[in-house]
């Protein structure tokens, strides 16, 4: 099932909430781009716009798909020297990695405002009919907050997305002092 998004529909209600005393006087760090930037905030919401768009065109030849942000490999130790990948991941699960415990029952927008990072947002792996689950997820929780006042980039969305429905995810513990050693933490090509 295709969703559609079109980030020009968003961008104004993005911009009005950032621009809300009401949200931006309750940000602890008003200064990290989330909290100022419209265009950041729908560029990050929209990974797994961009992940289905690419199936749905039968771009992707693999049942397995991973966003990998770019930048992502800053240097030669975030890649391992075979410059491969492989990991048994199974497809009919979303790969979060996440940093600290899931609390359930905190509110979202505490967590919002407080900026602390459940899930992070730079590596995701899914076979191809979760990527298209999870992006109907993610329109979901971006419309609820846009509905509540409320915005933050693809890791609140993240988080939310796994609150919905926690079955379909498999998390995997990432360090909170090196968000870019996935391919090196999670590779059977060096183990």
């Amino acid at each position: 099932r295709r969703v559609l998004f079109r980030s020009k529909d968003y961008k104004p209600k993005v911009e009005n909430i950032l621009n809300s005393p009401e949200f931006f006087g309750k940000v602890a760090n008003p200064h990290l781009l989330e909290y100022w930037n419209a265009d950041y905030d729908l560029v990050t919401n929209m990974k797994s716009f961009y992940v289905t768009h690419a199936i749905n065109c039968e771009l992707i030849n693999t049942e397995l798909v991973a966003w990998i942000d770019f930048g992502y490999c800053r240097d030669e130790q975030s890649v391992p020297s075979s410059k491969k990948w492989s990991y048994d991941f199974d497809p009919n699960k979303i790969h979060f990695w996440n940093l600290i415990p899931i609390e359930p029952e905190r509110p979202i927008d505490e967590i919002i405002y407080s900026g602390d990072v459940y899930i992070m947002g730079c590596h995701i792996v899914s076979g191809k009919e979760k990527w298209i689950y999870l992006n109907s997820l993610v329109i979901g929780c971006l419309n609820k907050l846009i509905e509540y006042n409320l915005i933050d980039d693809d890791q609140g969305l993240w988080l939310m997305a796994y609150l919905t429905n926690s079955d379909v995810f498999e998390l995997h513990q990432g360090n909170p002092n090196d968000w870019f050693n996935v391919f090196k933490t999670m590779n059977t090509e060096i183990q």
